[in-house]
């Protein structure tokens, strides 16, 4: 069991990591506050975020396992939701 922590605690290291040096990329301070370097406008200011958080690797996680998620309304061929959408179920 201990080595299951160990692997837990070096991936939680390992993110930690990253989210640093992302966030050292992505913002510097120029004494008047915050901004963002192009690296930053690339990742936080464009629809990359949405690739980034959200919803979608969610659902990219629940494809890779084969979990059925509830199909959104938007998804739905007419665009609102109704009944069959809110019980639809996507198979991956």
């Amino acid at each position: 069991m201990i080595r299951v922590y160990n692997y837990m605690t070096a991936g939680v290291a390992l993110t930690g990591l990253v989210a640093w040096f992302t966030y050292s990329a992505a913002v510097v301070d120029t004494g008047a506050g915050l901004q963002l370097t192009q690296f930053g406008h690339a990742i936080f200011a464009s629809p990359l975020m949405s690739l980034l958080v959200g919803e979608h690797p969610c659902r990219v996680v629940a494809a890779i396992v084969r979990l059925p998620l509830p199909l959104r309304a938007r998804d739905s061929p007419s665009g609102s939701p109704n009944r069959e959408s809110r019980t639809a179920l996507i198979a991956g």
